[in-house]
């Protein structure tokens, strides 16, 4: 599942959440491009399967990804303050 919100057509910023099982791929663009990255991480060196909404799979680090529901709080964060969720550790793509 994928859900983008976007800000001015883009101009101001985007937000797009991937979601895959309980896993989250968080991607930013307001400014620079950042991803957020949980504070803990399981199974290093794993991958996750994510589908983007064009239907092609890309397959992150699982490192790369936060808990689906840290990245669901993110979302509803940004939805209402347009800022990155403080409690996600948040680097440049």
């Amino acid at each position: 599942m994928v859900f983008g919100l976007v800000y001015d057509e883009g101009a101001e910023g985007a937000f797009y959440l991937f979601l895959s099982d309980d896993r989250a791929w968080v991607h930013l663009a307001a400014g620079s491009c950042r991803t957020a990255r949980g504070r803990a991480v399981p199974e290093l060196g794993s991958s996750v399967i994510f589908r983007l909404d064009n239907g092609e799979e890309r397959m992150i680090p699982v490192e790369r990804t936060v808990a689906r529901e840290q990245g669901l709080k993110a979302l509803r964060y940004w939805f209402s303050t347009e800022q990155a969720w403080p409690e996600l550790n948040w680097v440049h793509a």
